[in-house]
């Protein structure tokens, strides 16, 4: 399916001086005052003022650093908005260099007394974390948030990563009052700019002059970070030219999160700065602009990813064994792929690079996304099948627009057999081949070869995942129904269930069950819980109360019972984004009804059969009574992982034609 990746709604956003003072710790007695946001009365909280100072630099003989300066005002206006006050702050890292936080200072202020007075941070309130070998992460929590407080922001972040510019955000889960962003870099580096979301961004660009003292390096030598090994040093003072980027934004409206939208953030807009050339004096250029069969070069030449798929001596006795015998290429495929599974487990790192690294990984039975499915796919390869990495976006690490050699976070494995290629992570005992976990199916995978070689391939499930469930139901003369269900679940319906209460005891997953439904569980039982090649089954026994409504002679119900869909998920009028399920899906109820003795049918719903344009989707409904028995069968099948939103107006009507038709009333009468 091909993906639009451009949106026709445009905002206006207005640029505009800032009358405010903006200065920090200059909060007013207004901002504090101020109960609602003026344009988003429902806003949590507001981003009064946002500022992003970023700049390339030199840092003496540490070479060329991009610095970024942010401060950040946030009104909070109810407690659902106090999240605002825990901040997160990414900071990366690699073998040699790193990230470092400076200057970093936070504050809450309350009026007390119509007077304004502010808490600082404390040294207790901020702890760092290690998130995975390439990122760690430092927080900190405001203490003293109350309903009304304002937070501000400001810290300092100085990186060695100049190929690497961190994305400048503008628009956010709540309004933006003002934003400005600044980027300015020197004559020697050229940035690409790349605009993302759905909001028109006016950026300025203008070239100023600056004086400039210094070294710079002359040698034959790559350059790297702005100096080189051995290299001829010469003092400078000249004039220079500097680059200046900037975006004023004013009333940002929030980004809303709407039904199956994936991650809503791959359309939050925001500017990325790419590197494309870097020129000091007397050198040769040296191009950065990469397209993705450089992406693949780069990703492959990678210590921690190419030379670990070329490292076999580790398992090659034990899939010798594993595979002795084995010729169909199938087979091999799932043999492995089973072993990888049931030997490794992983610790919770993701990247697309080694952590461990394979071998390690490997004695230990444990190890990170990339050591486990890295070493998946050497040994596919080594059991003759065509096998390759496939890099991929996670759905919170957003999509790469552009080619980025660090627009990935996840690596899997594939293997072409019989012509097709399957999609295989390792990673989760319950996956089987071409199932993903749903926060990675994001859209698409890049397929990587080693000889720079690359291409796209769709991570959206292709089978149909289903939930069927059977249902026989006796209402009984108090009116209350006695009942027994059986659900079968299969593909990632079966995966989700598996997933989510694999751990969980059955007392634990009963009331789950009642809580979300209101009905009394008994007798629970599952069948091929352990066993993610096999439908998974899962029956019980039911009770439940105020299912059927008595008005004189007459009882009313909803022949789905406590299954019955109470509102349509979409409410809108219109759809910014697409509609993103991950995978086809198909849901399917089959109840048989026993009505109680001395009553009759008199009447019945209709029955309904709609289909969306192309198939894309259906809803069936049909219903029939014979004598104490009543069957109703419903059904609604999503046949495309992905829904453009130029058909949201046809899947908004065919969910509400469910929801009316299924809370339409079955009526008995005493006889």
């Amino acid at each position: 399916m091909r993906i639009n990746f451009l949106f026709v709604l445009l905002i206006s956003i207005s640029v505009t001086t800032f009358a405010q003072d903006f200065r920090y710790g200059k909060v007013s007695v207004e901002e504090l005052q101020e109960q609602q946001h003026p344009l988003e009365p429902d806003a949590d909280a507001a981003i009064l003022y946002k500022e992003v100072i970023s700049y390339v630099r030199r840092d003496g003989d540490e070479g060329y650093k991009v610095y970024y300066e942010i401060f950040e005002r946030i009104k909070i206006y109810n407690n659902k908005g106090f999240d605002w006050a825990t901040r997160e702050i990414k900071l990366h890292k690699s073998s040699k260099d790193k990230d470092i936080l400076r200057q970093d200072k936070a504050a809450v202020y309350n009026l007390e007394n119509g007077k304004v007075v502010s808490e600082r941070l404390r040294n207790d309130g901020k702890f760092k974390e290690e998130r995975s070998r390439y990122t760690d992460v430092v927080k900190f929590t405001l203490p003293g948030i109350k309903e009304g407080s304002v937070i501000e922001y400001s810290y300092i972040v100085a990186s060695p990563f100049v190929m690497h510019v961190d994305e400048f955000k503008l628009q956010h889960d709540i309004p933006v009052n003002e934003v400005y962003v600044r980027f300015t870099t020197p004559e020697a580096f050229t940035y690409k700019t790349h605009q993302k979301g759905w909001l028109q961004i006016p950026i300025k660009e203008q070239v100023k002059s600056t004086t400039a003292s210094g070294t710079y390096s002359v040698s034959t030598d790559t350059w790297s970070r702005g100096k080189r090994a051995g290299a001829v040093s010469r003092t400078h003072l000249e004039m220079e030219k500097e680059k200046v980027t900037e975006v004023s934004m004013s009333n940002v409206p929030s980004l809303k999160d709407e039904p199956y939208a994936s991650n809503i953030h791959n359309y939050q807009s925001a500017v990325k700065f790419e590197l494309s050339n870097v020129l000091f004096p007397n050198s040769p250029m040296q191009n950065f602009t990469i397209d993705w069969e450089g992406v693949a070069k780069q990703t492959y030449d990678n210590a921690f990813f190419g030379a670990e798929l070329k490292k076999s001596g580790y398992f090659r006795k034990d899939i010798d064994v594993l595979l002795s015998g084995i010729v169909a290429a199938d087979e091999k495929m799932i043999r492995i792929y089973e072993y990888v599974k049931q030997r490794m487990n992983w610790n919770g790192y993701t990247s697309q690079f080694t952590d461990l690294g394979v071998a390690t990984a490997y004695k230990d039975q444990v190890g990170s996304i990339a050591d486990i499915n890295l070493m998946l796919t050497a040994m596919l390869s080594y059991a003759g099948l065509e096998a390759y990495p496939v890099l991929l976006s996670t759905k919170s690490n957003g999509i790469p627009f552009f080619p980025t050699s660090n627009g990935f976070n996840y690596v899997i494995a594939t293997a072409k057999v019989n012509g097709n290629f399957v999609l295989l992570d390792a990673t989760d005992k319950n996956l089987t081949p071409n199932m993903l976990k749903d926060y990675t199916i994001n859209w698409q995978g890049r397929i990587i070869r080693k000889d720079g070689a690359s291409q796209w391939i769709s991570l959206y499930g292709k089978e149909k995942s289903r939930i069927n469930t059977m249902m026989q139901v006796e209402i009984l003369d108090s009116f209350n129904i006695n009942g027994n269900v059986r659900k079968q679940y299969t593909e990632h319906f079966a995966f989700n269930y598996r997933s989510r209460y694999k751990d969980v005891v059955i007392d634990d997953i009963i009331k789950n069950i009642e809580s979300n439904s209101g009905i009394v569980v008994s007798e629970l039982e599952h069948q091929n819980m352990a066993d993610p090649y096999k439908p998974l089954m899962e029956t019980y026994e039911v009770y439940a109360q105020d299912q059927v409504e008595a008005i004189g002679d007459k009882i009313y119900f909803s022949p789905l019972f406590f299954f019955t869909t109470k509102e349509n998920p979409f409410k809108s009028e219109e759809r910014n984004f697409p509609v993103d399920y991950s995978y086809p899906w198909e849901t399917k109820y089959m109840v048989n009804i026993k009505i109680p003795d001395g009553y009759e049918i008199e009447f019945l719903p209709e029955n309904m059969n709609v289909v969306m344009p192309d198939g894309l989707g259906e809803f069936k409904y049909l219903i029939s009574g014979n004598g104490q028995q009543i069957q109703v069968s419903v059904q609604q099948n999503i046949n495309e992982s992905l829904i453009q939103t130029n058909l949201y107006v046809d899947l908004k009507e065919i969910y509400q034609h469910m929801v009316d038709k299924v809370n339409e009333k079955v009526v008995l009468v005493k006889t």
